[in-house]
């Protein structure tokens, strides 16, 4: 690290004109997308690393909720949510919003999310108990679709989607800086990380203490619902 920043002081001095002549500049890394690749990678591995810590916490309460068989696949699901956010976020970005392919990728996305979600609420039952349900969700879809399991872990979902998505985001702008700087060092230099390093602490320390609130609380269905019927 100490040398990495030498090297990239001597760079400065030599576009600014003040570098000693008997030392020479070492030369750019060979492959310029190296690094930044290396930083994706950590990148991914570090907000799938928080996505799992926030979702062993999200099961314990679910646990305490409404316990079943589902919960166990809980984790499961937030990595796989997690994994998608981090890889097609960026490729959506750049369709314009609400745009045909725009509407198609992620209204397919939900639909599979929801369709996978739902069937996990009968990972306990057998396929009678599914063709049974399927019927009454037309005529009654608030009972027999939106069920304690279901809005469990949709919940949670949405909890880890919107953690994953905030947290990537966050930390692609603090490397976006190194594909330059392995080129253009001076370009590197002048980019000012102050604002999304300050971002990505806030957004960490929200979710965290969230989560630890959310550990120390005793949480039941009867609770639950009252937090929306009170």
């Amino acid at each position: 690290m100490r040398s990495f920043k030498k090297q990239q002081a001597e760079r400065k001095a030599a576009i600014l004109g003040f570098q000693r002549t008997d030392v020479p500049v070492p030369d750019a890394p060979e492959d310029p997308h190296q690094i930044y690749m290396l930083a994706t990678i950590l990148r991914h591995a570090l907000v799938i690393g928080l996505c799992i810590c926030a979702a062993l916490v999200v099961m314990m309460t679910a646990q305490q909720l409404m316990p079943g068989g589902y919960v166990g696949w809980l984790p499961v699901l937030c990595v796989v949510v997690a994994i998608d956010v981090l890889v097609l976020a960026p490729q959506l970005s750049r369709l314009p919003v609400f745009s045909r392919e725009w509407l198609f990728h992620n209204g397919s996305r939900w639909i599979l999310l929801i369709t996978v979600i739902k069937l996990l609420t009968y990972i306990d039952s057998d396929w009678t108990h599914v063709m049974l349900d399927l019927p009454m969700m037309r005529t009654d879809p608030y009972r027999y679709f939106f069920s304690g399991p279901f809005l469990i872990l949709l919940l949670s979902v949405c909890l880890m989607w919107t953690m994953a998505r905030t947290l990537g985001f966050d930390l692609a702008q603090l490397t976006e800086g190194e594909q330059k700087m392995a080129v253009q060092p001076e370009a590197g230099m002048r980019t000012d990380r102050t604002q999304w390093r300050q971002s990505l602490c806030s957004h960490v320390l929200g979710f965290g203490t969230f989560i630890a609130a959310l550990a120390k609380r005793e949480m039941t269905w009867d609770k639950f619902k009252n937090c929306f019927y009170a």
